[in-house]
């Protein structure tokens, strides 16, 4: 590999070493979770700050607020959707569902994409539609990612109504409703929002496991039997793994080269190429 490209990895591997917000990290420290040689990281930090990308205090550094400037400039629901179409469109082509997908956006969560299923007749909320969190699968996977304190104060704050008759108004039952689902890693709800109709739902995670957002697939209440639920979260699962490789690609480090990135693809995307299926992309 030609040395300015690797330069542009490890100066990436370093940039992926900064974890918490605000957080000042020393050299050492930095090398290790970069897992690079201590004088190559002092170098690049070096550069790094003198572009605004780090800024230095104390002996240890931070993210710049050039990181927070450019950051600005992302449409990450745009990118989310752009990532996830195809392989939403596959999924709900080969399984006759709708599948969503979803992002909390101040305590609401945003319709960001959505495919119908060939047959279905339902009318859903169209994409940029801000739906409450409590009352979706979707939402409820998004909210188990937070801790209890702030579940508590996210849940203090929400006016509740029923939107069907089997809508979980009581704050308590919808509390013991999403430690379940912190516990099992999907969501799933019945007739909740949609009369006649059931969502299962699984979260995707950015590369510290923090919930970004959620991928969730609606069917008949009379079709989604235990064997039919099981089978849509091992694919949602399977599609929100490969949205969070394509949106963050991992790559390693050693002796100075990358380790190959493989042509590890999700087949929904069937060479990353838009598919042209019967379901509706909304």
């Amino acid at each position: 590999m030609h040395s300015s490209n690797r330069s542009v990895l490890r100066a990436v591997s370093i940039l992926k070493a900064f974890h918490g917000e605000g957080e000042f990290v020393s050299v050492s420290e930095v090398s290790r979770r970069a897992d690079l040689p201590f004088a190559s990281t002092y170098r690049l930090l070096q550069a790094l700050e003198k572009t605004g990308v780090v800024e230095k205090g104390e002996g240890a550094y931070r993210l710049g607020f050039l990181i927070a400037s450019l950051a600005r400039n992302v449409n990450v629901d745009g990118c989310l959707y752009d990532m996830s179409q195809a392989g939403m469109a596959d999924l709900s082509q080969r399984l006759g569902v709708t599948v969503s997908l979803g992002r909390l956006d101040n305590g609401m969560i945003t319709i960001l994409g959505r495919v119908l299923s060939p047959v279905s007749k339902q009318r859903f909320a169209t994409i940029g539609s801000r739906l409450a969190a409590y009352g979706l699968a979707l939402g409820r996977v998004i909210l188990a990612d937070l801790d209890e304190r702030r579940l508590d104060e996210f849940l203090s704050r929400i006016s509740f109504e029923p939107f069907t008759p089997h809508t979980v108004t009581n704050k308590s039952r919808l509390i013991a409703e999403i430690a379940g689902v912190r516990k099992l890693g999907f969501a799933v709800v019945r007739e909740e929002f949609y009369p006649g109709l059931g969502c299962v739902a699984v979260p995707i995670h950015d590369n510290e496991q923090r919930v970004i957002a959620a991928l969730s697939a609606s069917d008949s209440i009379e079709d989604l039997t235990a064997e039919r639920l099981a089978l849509l979260r091992e694919e949602l699962t399977k599609l929100a793994a490969f949205i969070r490789i394509k949106a963050l690609p991992d790559f390693a480090m050693a002796d100075g080269k990358e380790a190959a990135d493989g042509e590890s693809r999700h087949p929904a995307t069937r060479g990353d190429k838009k598919l042209k299926p019967s379901a509706t992309v909304v």
